[in-house]
């Protein structure tokens, strides 16, 4: 099987508005991501629910 790893990039592609993903088929890779992923991610969506770019409904949804 083929080996994918996601960072935080990709992942928040997918929620944060105006942003372009590649939507890749995830389902045919072992997908792993870095050991910092999801304090990344959550610093991420602090700073956008900081500068209003998600709704605080977004934010506690991804959270």
């Amino acid at each position: 099987m083929k080996i994918c790893v996601v960072d935080c990039s990709y992942f928040l592609s997918f929620i944060m508005p105006n942003e372009k993903n590649n939507d890749i088929d995830l389902a045919a890779y072992s997908v792993f991501v870095p050991s910092i992923f999801f304090l990344d991610c959550m610093n991420v969506l602090k700073t956008a629910l900081k500068k209003q770019r998600i709704t605080q409904i977004q934010y506690e949804e991804c959270m």
